[in-house]
């Protein structure tokens, strides 16, 4: 978990050996602004500025998101921008039944495979990686990403995403 009064820039670097694995049972990264157990640094978490993360040179595997408050299979966020950097995010999971928001009668959950984006005014940069072999039982198998306001940016570059599917 990415805590919110921690420095505004956080690069998480793998150096091209390391993987981070949820084992099949929990997401691997979680960054939240709105998310009280994260610390909250403004009166309006939605347009904090900061922490801006950076991952890189990883390996994310084996995540799983099981609920709504779950977010995505291996990388969640709500409101806060970052960038994936010659990753690789492979055979993640966003098992949960039910879109966001949760429709009657359902846990909510089911976005995002390997990437779960939501919130207003943030970027999302997709660099040099690859996404592959991820699921999600409603929408985005690779990347859910939702601007509520439509100010939100998504950029991919030199990426595959290849075998993500959504049911």
């Amino acid at each position: 978990k990415v805590f919110n009064d921690q420095n505004p820039d956080i690069v998480i670097d793998g150096g091209g050996k390391v993987t981070l694995s949820g084992g099949g049972q929990v997401r691997v990264l979680y960054q939240n602004t709105c998310d009280q157990q994260q610390v909250w640094t403004t009166s309006h978490c939605q347009d904090q500025d900061h922490p801006r993360l950076t991952v890189q040179n990883l390996t994310f595997v084996d995540g799983n998101a099981k609920s709504e408050e779950d977010g995505g299979g291996a990388l969640s966020s709500i409101g806060v921008s970052y960038a994936v950097i010659n990753s690789a995010l492979t055979h993640n999971e966003a098992i949960g039944s039910g879109a966001n928001p949760q429709r009657s009668g359902t846990p909510g959950g089911g976005s995002g495979g390997a990437i779960y984006n939501d919130g207003n005014t943030f970027t999302l940069a997709v660099c040099g990686t690859h996404i592959a072999n991820n699921t999600a039982n409603e929408g985005g198998g690779a990347i859910f990403f939702v601007s509520n306001d439509r100010t939100g940016t998504l950029i991919i570059e030199d990426s595959i995403l290849e075998n993500n599917p959504s049911a």
